[in-house]
């Protein structure tokens, strides 16, 4: 494994606080922590409906990044990815608060959707519990959202991610300390309906553990072990809980009048004492929804997820065990089955895919682009028809939009960004900064899209009759010129193929600024 891999930084971007994890990464790919640091940053507030990040939380939320940036540089942390979730996933300033973090920083915050959020939060629990071969399912309760899913032998089987996290309850249903009958009545009337379909499916595909992750749940558990009279210990990874002994905390938080008294109950973190109510409330209604009558906690979550994920994605991107990609089991299942889902030509894909990866290793020292680039061209290459799905006229907006909202493991809703954007230049326009799509790209993110469709345009013109006629391409370059060279196929004539291909550069002479030549 590369050096690069010696220490790791994971921040998870919550809506009620924000968390560091650094982690020595060994050879085989395990990894063992080496500090943790949490920041009470809510940047979930307001009403409930997540829809502004306010000056206050971009500030503090910016401030603790810092922290967590400063606290990498001095652990020696080759590098850091950090994931935001509900708060930021849901704002219309998100962009504003990831620029800022971003300038101030130095750390590229990569926001996620609820699905990719769920299953990063179930590498997490099954690395924890060793539930790899496990029949489980899973809650997973945050601040803004509550994820639920389901999984077989270490695969996903059903995953979805709700807005009934536990600040979201607070300020929808308990925006007091006194708490009534009704209000709880309503609360949980609201969970079960949002859950019903979600609850059924997981009921329907069975589980033999059930696991609860994160704060909310770990603070109810800590409780019910101070109400045992047990000593709390620093790790909870693995402490069983009953459904009963939800149901008793849940009622003595219940009556405690107020914050101060919350605060004050044994095994409750103080911070949490204006949302417990909300949290324990929804948690109670997920276990008898789902008919759960005891669970088992994990320590680890989304933050130890997005390392799990990390080194996976990084030794599958180092690895020959998967010939011709570089995507990794996972991702690589997943484009497979949306492309099948939309009925897309594999095999004129998969040649397009190969001519595209060529191409881009073979300008590696020209375009200069982040190893991670190499598999958003895979990804794109493989995708780039499949809006014809909708309608032959304007595919390639078509394939945009069906990226943009497909539910593919492993990427980021800014990867999809790039992923679709570059599927969206593989023809007609080139980008321009009125088009809505590129235009909430970042400027990095520009330049990605722009050298990756550059080549993925060429690649496709040269499979222009689906036929495969160039078989292989060879590609080199000088300050002046980038000259292709085409293998082609027995006798075929490679013609239409050129000339596809020649309508095509336009885009990579104005991104690389050399002219483009095609022999064969």
């Amino acid at each position: 494994m590369p050096s690069k891999f010696k220490r790791l930084a994971a921040i998870d971007v919550g809506s009620n606080s924000l968390h560091l994890v650094i982690a020595k990464v060994s050879p085989d790919g395990k990894f063992s922590v080496l500090d943790k640091m949490k920041a009470p940053v809510r940047l979930g507030e307001g009403g409930g409906k997540f829809l502004h990040l306010s000056d206050d939380a971009i500030s503090e939320g910016v401030k603790a990044l810092k922290s967590f940036a400063k606290i990498a540089k001095e652990n020696n942390v080759d590098a850091i990815r950090a994931v935001a979730t509900s708060a930021v996933r849901e704002a219309e300033n998100k962009d504003v608060f990831v620029e800022k973090v971003f300038n101030e920083s130095g750390i590229n915050i990569e926001v996620v959707s609820g699905y990719e959020e769920s299953r990063l939060i179930f590498l997490g629990a099954s690395k924890s519990l060793e539930l790899e071969k496990s029949k489980i399912g899973l809650c997973d309760i945050g601040g803004g959202s509550a994820e639920l899913l389901s999984a077989n032998n270490g695969e996903l089987a059903f995953a979805t991610s709700f807005k009934i996290g536990a600040i979201r309850m607070s300020e929808k249903y308990f925006p007091n300390e006194d708490v009534n009958q009704l209000q709880v009545e309503d609360c949980k009337e609201f969970i079960r309906n949002e859950i019903f379909l979600a609850a059924e499916t997981i009921k329907n595909n069975g589980f033999k553990k059930f696991v609860g992750t994160s704060g909310t749940i770990q603070t109810l558990a800590s409780m019910v072990l101070a109400m045992r009279g047990e000593k709390i210990p620093d790790n909870l990874n693995g402490v069983t809980i009953k459904r009963k002994e939800i149901d008793e905390i849940t009622e003595n938080i219940i009556q405690a009048k107020n914050f101060s008294k919350r605060a004050k109950l044994p095994g409750m973190d103080p911070k949490r004492a204006d949302i417990i109510v909300a949290g324990a409330i929804t948690f109670q209604t997920i276990l008898y929804s789902l008919d759960v009558k005891e669970f088992v906690v994990s320590n680890y979550a989304l933050r130890e997820g997005i390392l799990i994920d990390w080194i996976d994605k990084q030794i599958s991107e180092s690895s020959d065990e998967i010939a011709g990609y570089h995507l990794g089991n996972e991702r690589l299942e997943s484009i497979l089955i949306t492309g099948n889902k939309y009925q897309f030509s594999e095999i004129h894909g998969t040649h397009v895919c190969k001519m595209a990866l060529k191409i881009y290793d073979d300008l590696f020292e020209l375009h200069n682009l982040p190893q991670e680039a190499r598999a958003y061209l895979e990804a794109a290459s493989l995708l780039h028809d499949i809006g014809y799905f909708i309608s032959k006229s304007s595919h390639h907006k078509h394939s945009l939009y069906l990226i943009r909202h497909s539910k593919m493991y492993g990427f980021t809703e800014n990867e999809l960004g790039m992923i679709g954007n570059t599927t969206r230049y593989h023809r007609k326009s080139h980008p321009k900064i009125t088009h809505n799509d590129y235009q909430g790209l970042s400027i990095k993110e520009k330049e990605i899209v722009n050298k990756l469709a550059s080549i993925l345009r060429i690649a496709e013109g040269l499979d222009r009759s689906h036929k495969q006629i160039v078989n292989d391409i060879g590609t080199k370059f000088d300050k002046d010129s980038i000259t292709f060279n085409l293998k082609i196929n027995n006798d075929e004539d490679p013609q239409l193929e050129v000339w596809s291909a020649e309508r095509k550069k336009g885009l990579m002479e104005e991104v690389y600024e050399r002219n483009i030549k095609f022999e064969f």
